[in-house]
């Protein structure tokens, strides 16, 4: 295999992993809500890669987006990964009309990278550190400098906003890093299931995150997945239908509009 060949392969696997990542870190964010709040549903890839909405609410509360990188390594302040993220946040933000006034949803980036202490990254983690109104600065600082290339247009598109969207927009950001690998989210998926360690335990995992899969797959081409809510069965083992296909829900994007012939369907339209 010659070069080129060869790092095209690394790209479409490293984006399959991505694509994979963001669909169990939906399904298990969505389990550990569903403890405390079943009526949350989560939506992929119409305003964000994940969105958490609440029942009969058309507007999200959370919009996630995932990095997953194989590597060991830090946030870049300057990189794609987080500059496209502000970029994605600040389209969504446009669409829902609350870039000035109104309830901003919490803007969530899970990495897998570290955000390195003394950067403003670090800054926008949850917790006794976090300081937005430094980030901010940092933010605008970076921004300006145009470097490099790759996320000018970015930077751009943050410091085309007034100074009191920009600071709404920060304020929204929690920056989750350190967040576990693909191959180490099936424990902590399992638990958040109600999946307790058996003979059958990794056959009932894979039942679910197969259904899960093709959720997300099994929609028309061009058109957004839907919204799906899995709810647990009190504190027995889920099987496969009965921790997911029997108890959910499906809000389905306007393109989707009657494709599907799920239980307890319903349109997802922001109309």
């Amino acid at each position: 295999m010659d070069d080129v060949a060869q790092a095209g392969s690394h790209s479409a696997a490293g984006q399959m992993t991505g694509y994979l990542y963001q669909c169990e870190l939906a399904l298990l964010e969505l389990a550990e809500r569903s403890w405390e709040d079943i009526s949350i549903e989560v939506r992929m890839e119409v305003l964000d890669d994940v969105e958490f909405l609440y029942a009969e609410t058309k507007d999200p509360f959370v919009l996630l987006q995932s990095k997953h990188r194989e590597k060991s390594g830090q946030l870049s302040e300057t990189g794609k990964d987080f500059w496209r993220s502000v970029a994605s946040w600040i389209d969504a933000l446009t669409v829902l009309g609350c870039l000035s006034s109104g309830t901003v949803p919490l803007l969530r980036l899970v990495t897998t990278q570290v955000a390195a202490e003394g950067t403003f990254l670090s800054q926008l983690r949850r917790g006794p550190g976090r300081s937005a109104e430094r980030a901010l600065a940092g933010m605008e600082r970076v921004a300006r400098a145009g470097e490099p290339r790759s996320t000018a247009e970015d930077c751009k598109k943050f410091l085309g906003l007034t100074s009191a969207q920009r600071r709404r927009l920060v304020e929204a950001i929690e920056i989750h890093d350190v967040s576990p690998l693909m191959s180490d989210l099936d424990s902590k998926l399992a638990r958040m299931l109600g999946i307790r360690p058996g003979q059958d335990a990794g056959a009932i995992l894979n039942e679910i995150k197969g259904w899960w899969y093709g959720m997300a797959d099994g929609h028309p081409p061009g058109a957004e997945p839907q919204i799906s809510n899995v709810r647990q069965s009190g504190s027995n083992p889920p099987g496969p239908w009965s921790a997911a296909a029997d108890n959910a829900k499906f809000r389905k994007a306007p393109a989707e509009a009657g494709a599907f012939a799920f239980p307890q369907v319903r349109d997802q339209s922001r109309n």
